[in-house]
């Protein structure tokens, strides 16, 4: 007849005396321990397969024989055992958070880490697990809690469950006049704070950033995803438009941006694929990414703040193509290396849908504030971009003659002649 396996724990060290243990600290041993094997439990696991019952107390230091509903601690004792293992070869708190986060417990991590902390911290005593039908025979069966990990331990117990000074970024909103109390929405979560009994010059910023992208130093509780207490806060340029949520092209703009992206990715490699593929290339990698960039521009279709949003695309595309005009195989490549990657930091958001409603998850007074932060991070990139590749765009004097060339009305041909002296347009 097969038995079913039962959980055995161990408890070794001055709690217990002459085999016994006092119910104090028998009940704070046994329930942060279920606590613990509870949390560890798998989202889509059985309850009752991780819910243990003391079914015998055997004499020697305190060995408890615990089972389940099910009669059977086997995958109980899996989940367990592994943790534990993980946490004994453990050389930071970042090996026991990947422990957790692969076995899809990441939202539970500082529940875990709480009761782990507490199990594990138990000065008087050393805990150990076996998992078999009989009462173990020997102790090296058994899995020990091992407490030289106690300092990885803590450290991750502070991280999770002790505030701690931090910076934070978002955008400030919900900042309530009355009960002096804010939200800072970022990508992950919404942070409350207070600005109560905080210097006047503390809360005249918070009130001025309301709906604008901040940093926020202060003191703040992990546990609760609030600050209690603000230190400073600033302008900060740094946030995404993907702090609104997740949004997606629409299929003509999406097979336009795939297109450009194509026509980006033949040009950079140009050189190679011509010298693999000479007879099947049989057209100018250069028009095509100039006629990809026009197609795009015409599939635009903005009904939200078209003016701001087109500026900045204008600002883009514009130094693209002046970059295109005076293409060299062999120099250009990192410049439309790098262009194509400030499309993806910065002209790719700016083309997603706007919602038509303001709602919790969008406001517009935040959008134009991160829309302006984009503006100006783009145009200092762009600036850098010119002063490192200034040979490789057109010469003053050749944009110069360009327009010179250009029939234009009188008013504008005014403006250039104070610009650039002469009668002869």
């Amino acid at each position: 007849m097969i038995k079913n396996k039962a959980l055995w724990l161990r408890i070794d060290g001055k709690s217990v005396k002459y085999h016994k243990i006092t119910m104090e600290e028998f009940s704070k041993i046994t329930g942060d321990f279920q606590k613990l094997v509870e949390k560890l439990r798998g989202f889509k696991e059985n309850p009752a397969e991780f819910t243990l019952y003391i079914e015998d107390i055997k004499p020697g230091s305190a060995i408890l024989k615990c089972s389940t509903a099910t009669n059977d601690s086997t995958k109980l004792y899996g989940v367990v055992n592994n943790y534990v293992s993980d946490i004994n070869n453990a050389e930071t708190g970042e090996d026991i958070e990947k422990h957790l986060i692969d076995n899809n417990l990441k939202l539970r991590i500082p529940d875990i880490i709480k009761y782990t902390s507490r199990v594990w911290s138990n000065d008087k005593n050393d805990i150990s697990i076996c998992c078999s039908e009989e009462l173990p025979k020997s102790n090296s069966e058994y899995t020990y809690f091992n407490k030289s990990k106690m300092k990885i331990i803590e450290e991750l117990d502070s991280k999770y469950h002790k505030p701690q000074h931090v910076d934070k970024y978002g955008i400030l909103t919900a900042v309530d006049l009355d009960l002096k109390k804010f939200t800072l929405k970022t990508v992950s979560r919404k942070i409350k704070g207070s600005y109560l009994g905080l210097p006047k010059n503390l809360q005249e910023s918070i009130l001025s950033f309301a709906n604008r992208s901040v940093k926020i130093h202060g003191k703040y509780d992990n546990v609760k995803h609030e600050f209690i207490f603000i230190n400073s806060i600033s302008p900060y340029k740094g946030i995404q438009m993907d702090i609104f949520g997740n949004a997606v092209l629409d299929d003509g703009l999406k097979k336009a941006v795939r297109n450009l992206e194509t026509c980006f990715d033949e040009l950079i490699n140009y050189e190679s694929n011509k010298q693999k593929l000479t007879k099947f290339i049989t057209h100018d990698p250069i028009d095509e990414l100039k006629k990809a960039i026009n197609r795009l521009e015409n599939t635009l279709n903005f009904r939200k703040y078209e003016d701001e949003r087109e500026v900045i695309l204008w600002n883009y595309f514009n130094t693209l193509n002046l970059y295109l005009r005076n293409y060299d195989i062999k120099k250009s490549k990192p410049v439309i290396l790098e262009m194509k990657s400030l499309f993806y930091e910065f002209i790719y958001d700016i083309l997603l849908p706007i919602p038509d409603q303001e709602s919790p998850e969008f406001n517009s007074e935040a959008y134009l504030s991160i829309l302006e932060d984009y503006d100006d991070n783009l145009s200092k990139k762009l600036n850098e971009l010119d002063e490192k590749y200034a040979e490789l765009r057109p010469s003053y004097e050749e944009l110069k003659n360009e327009s010179l060339r250009i029939e234009l009305d009188e008013d504008i041909q005014s403006e250039f002649r104070k610009e650039f002296g002469g009668n002869g347009l």
